[in-house]
C-alpha cells in the first residue's frame, strides 16, 4: 500500500476541534494513527487502474431498500440546543453570512 501525505497530531487536534470533540492525550496517538490509515487507503485506490472504466452518471436506487418516511418525535428543546455554541432565544445563533 502506498504512502499518502502525513498526519500529525496538530492536524487531528485542529479537526477535534472543528468537530468540537474533547481528545484525551492518549486518544489523539490513537487517532492520529487511524487517520493516517485511511488516507493510505484512499492513496491505494487512487493508484486502481480505471481507465477502462466508465464514470457512473448515476447510481441506482433500488425500491426495496426504501424505508417507509413515518414521522417520529423529536428532540426536546434543551437536548437539540445542548451542543450549539451560541443560543440566543430558544434558537442556534450562526454567525451573520451577509
Amino acid at each position: 500500500m502506498s504512502r499518502s501525505r502525513h498526519i500529525d497530531k496538530a492536524q487531528v487536534e485542529h479537526v477535534a476541534k472543528l468537530a468540537r470533540i474533547k481528545l484525551e492525550p492518549e486518544d489523539l496517538e490513537v487517532f492520529t494513527e487511524q487517520f493516517q490509515q485511511i488516507l493510505d487507503y484512499f492513496a491505494a485506490i487512487n493508484e486502481a487502474e480505471t481507465d477502462d472504466i466508465e464514470p457512473a452518471s448515476h447510481l441506482a436506487i433500488r425500491p426495496e431498500m426504501l424505508r417507509e418516511d413515518t414521522p417520529g418525535d423529536g428532540l426536546p428543546q434543551d437536548q437539540a440546543l445542548q451542543n450549539a455554541s451560541s443560543v440566543k432565544d430558544g434558537y442556534i445563533k450562526s454567525p451573520r453570512i451577509m
